[in-house]
């Protein structure tokens, strides 16, 4: 498995675990007039190989639940990643609403070799 299928796999699986996890806590539900005001997000993993998009998204009532959302998920994705052979890449977190991009959440590694050994 290449390094970058190995990162979105991991992106994908904490994607998973988080939407669950969203599911089933109302902490970020906001009331105006008696309803609830909800929108939906997508997390789409971007990297040099493609894009993997997010079909099901998350439904937050703000924008700072979506970037935290994002950003943890962007950092947990990266720390599995280091368990495996580290690669300079590339990756990204692009968060759309319906009415398209919002966000964009970016993990760069890159190595650089000093000497050679």
């Amino acid at each position: 498995m290449s390094a970058c299928l190995a990162f979105f796999t991991s992106a994908r699986r904490v994607l998973a675990r988080r939407r669950h996890r969203n599911e089933t806590n109302t902490d970020n539900l906001s009331l105006s007039d008696g309803r609830l005001i909800m929108t939906r997000y997508h997390f789409d993993l971007l990297d040099e190989d493609g894009l993997v998009v997010d079909e099901e998204g998350m439904e937050f009532s703000d924008l700072a639940a979506v970037e935290r959302e994002a950003a943890r998920a962007m950092a947990d994705a990266a720390s599995d990643s280091f368990d495996r052979s580290i690669k300079s890449r590339d990756s990204s977190i692009e968060v759309r609403d319906n009415l398209g991009p919002v966000i964009r959440v970016r993990f760069v590694v890159e190595i650089e070799r000093l000497r050679r050994q």
